[in-house]
């Protein structure tokens, strides 16, 4: 390496003697890989040798325990391949999930800031300041008190029940010693987990360290309960090999890992599904759409990565330093409402049950087609609106909170099966369909709704045969009636309304929000208007993923004149991009000058002595951050020895036109097959 140029940002690998590399032998059979979405969950076996599916099965997800459908999904599997199962991979929307409903665990921070207060962007609760600072280079200015951190945890568990700790200093990134003191003797009182900011992140970003190491300690236990959950269920199921998690990144990680960093596997579903489209096609560089029955995530392939967003991902409104996908998610399915209120179709957000699959799945067809009966009977009662034709079932969830009269009473009449929202506002006296109190059971998933879908639409015409046909007809020409329309110009309506919704949000994620919005788009996907002809032509390839991608894809890519490329398997990408990807962990360090002018290496606990010149500290730093990085590979689950470090200099120019040294920033990664052990 060269470093008589200041202004240096290189990239090269580094390997490891042989002597001292770690012997893995990987020699894998089968894999289970599984992916747990928002609407089904999907299993593979995967043949590691020929690079072939070899089977596949789709169930209901249970959010509200998401093992039962995973076992569903496991155990539709044929039998004989489960004994030689040599890893399963699984990417689940359990952490995005609590976070974005706001499910994780109460968590106690102690923050040691810049000063006696907190950031002024800060506002969590319960939060105490500590003794214990460190400047911006990372020297200590205050030790801390053990004392006080013992007094702060009692009074935590105490008086705000947490389950958890999270702890983040100003200057932690740059030297974590206090952060990691505070750790310890908070396990030491509590013996609960701790999460340190510096461990997710090495961003100077104070505030937003400490904000990801709460979201990381709140959902720790929920992931602890999760993978126990999982080991005893593939235990039962006869499949015994290491168990992986998919991160947000697209990568997976080891059971230990993600036990530890559970935050880092937010969105890892969308980016299972990219790593998967990369697998099914081998193109390296597309625009992905993964139509699921919930939304349709959009997200791109870049010189064969998933295109992440570098400066961390925003999760149910916090921003975060967790590095996952770069996508954009539109509220449209295969499975969203469609319904005629106020003269104008709605198409989603709202995910529910297509009734094809209510009527294919439950025993009480006879009710069913009963229901039928009424609403063709009631039609014109309730013109405003087609939700009193909607359904309410139970899905075998027990509330587990103290239900309201009204509830209660909506509860007990799903006892013996489904019911139209219209027949139950008679059967209690209910004047509007609005005053039927059902948010909080369908919240909880202890009541399902279930309606017309694009999913029922695409069963009508016979382009789809997972549930019953027959009723998604009846149906559909109930709905259509209600609102004065033809079953056909109903459906030719809505694919209209579908192709048009996510063309927009496709030409969004690809010209950026803030370029063209509004009106632009709309004039784009019409070719422009009378004043002015617009030609899009998307110059990338388009893969298309999930069951309905056919159907609801094709008119929107066609619109901007570009290619949709579907791939076999491409309904369980998801499923497989978590079993063909691989461990990746990277981890950063700097090193930078000192007022006297020597330079230090920040970011490596230990390393931060000063050195004379440049090079011996960027020697030691390199030294340091290779170890590192192995170490924390094989952490998270595999004994790859190559690291890639890339180096970035940041320099400024003096009054003089020279260059000025500021800081060297180090990034290592390591990427390789997981471990069987």
């Amino acid at each position: 390496m060269n470093n008589e140029s200041l202004n240096k940002n290189i990239s090269f690998t580094l390997g490891q003697a042989d002597s001292e590399k770690e012997i893995s032998v990987n020699t894998r059979r089968l894999g289970l890989g599984i992916d747990a979405g928002g609407t089904y969950t999907d299993a593979v076996v995967f043949d590691f040798k020929s690079g072939r599916v070899l089977a596949k099965s789709k169930a209901l997800t249970t959010k509200w325990k998401y093992s039962r459908g995973i076992m569903a999904a496991v155990d539709s599997l044929p039998e004989e391949y489960k004994a030689s199962i040599d890893q399963i991979s699984i990417s689940t929307t359990l952490v995005t999930n609590a976070i974005v409903e706001l499910n994780q665990r109460p968590v106690g921070l102690l923050l040691m800031p810049n000063g006696s207060q907190p950031p002024v962007d800060l506002k969590y609760q319960p939060m105490q300041i500590i003794h214990g600072r460190i400047t911006i280079g990372g020297e200590i200015t205050e030790e801390i008190d053990a004392e006080e951190i013992r007094n702060a945890v009692s009074h935590m568990i105490s008086h705000f029940h947490v389950d958890a700790f999270a702890v983040s200093g100003y200057g932690g990134s740059v030297n974590p010693k206090l952060e990691l003191q505070v750790k310890k003797i908070i396990r030491e009182k509590s013996g609960m987990e701790v999460c340190c900011g510096h461990e997710l992140s090495g961003s100077l970003n104070f505030s937003i360290r400490a904000v990801t190491a709460v979201l990381n300690a709140g959902v720790m236990p929920i992931m602890e309960e999760f993978l126990k959950e999982m080991e005893y269920s593939m235990s039962q199921a006869g499949i015994e090999a290491p168990l992986l998690v998919v991160r947000g990144d697209g990568g997976v990680m080891s059971e230990a890992y993600a036990r530890e960093f559970p935050v880092q596997t937010a969105l890892s579903g969308p980016a299972a599904s990219m790593a998967g489209a990369m697998f099914l096609t081998g193109l390296e560089d597309a625009a992905v759409i993964d139509v699921g029955g919930t939304t349709s995530d959009i997200g791109f392939l870049n010189g064969g990565r998933v295109s992440v967003c570098e400066n961390g991902a925003r999760i149910g409104g916090w921003d975060t330093h967790v590095k996952a996908v770069d996508m954009l998610t539109s509220g449209l399915g295969g499975d969203s409402e469609i319904i005629f209120q106020r003269q104008v179709w709605i198409l989603g957000p709202r995910r529910i049950a297509p009734v094809s699959q209510l009527f294919a799945m439950n025993d009480s067809k006879r009710r069913l087609l009963d229901s039928l009966d009424f609403a063709r009977r009631k039609i014109g009662d309730w013109p405003d609106s087609t939700v009193p034709f909607q359904f309410l079932y139970r899905t075998g969830k027990t509330p587990d909170f103290e239900m309201t009269s009204r509830e209660h009473a909506i509860y007990d009449s799903l006892e013996e099966g489904p019911l139209m929202i219209g027949q139950l506002m008679k059967r209690h006296g209910i004047g509007t369909w609005k005053m039927v109190k059902s948010a909080r059971l369908e919240s909880s998933y202890c009541v399902q709704r279930a309606g017309l879908t694009p999913t029922d639409l695409f069963h009508s015409e016979g382009l789809l045969s997972l549930w019953d046909k027959e009723f998604a007809e009846s149906y559909q020409a109930l709905v259509a009636d209600t609102a004065g329309f033809s079953s056909a110009d109903l459906a030719r309506h809505i694919r209209s309304m579908i192709s048009r919704s996510l063309g927009t949000v496709l030409l969004e994620k690809m010209l950026g929000g803030d370029i063209v919005q509004g009106s632009g788009l709309e004039h784009i996907l019409n070719h422009g208007n009378r004043l002015i002809q617009l030609n899009p032509e998307i110059t990338t390839p388009v893969i298309g993923l999930g069951a309905p991608a056919s159907l609801m894809l094709g008119d929107a890519v066609s619109r901007l004149n570009g290619k949709l490329t579907l791939c076999e398997n491409g309904d369980v990408a998801n499923a497989v991009g978590a079993i063909t990807s691989k461990v990746t962990v990277s981890c950063e360090a700097r090193v930078a000058v000192t007022y006297a002018g020597s330079f230090r290496i920040l970011g490596i606990e230990g390393e931060e002595d000063h050195f004379e010149t440049l090079a011996e500290a960027e020697k030691c730093c390199i030294a340091a951050l290779a170890k590192q990085i192995r170490s924390r590979g094989r952490k998270a689950g595999t004994s790859a020895s190559d690291v890639t470090i890339t180096i970035k200099s940041d320099v400024a120019c003096s009054t003089e036109g020279s260059e000025v040294f500021i800081q060297r920033l180090y990034r290592a990664e390591i990427s390789g097959t997981p471990d069987l052990v």
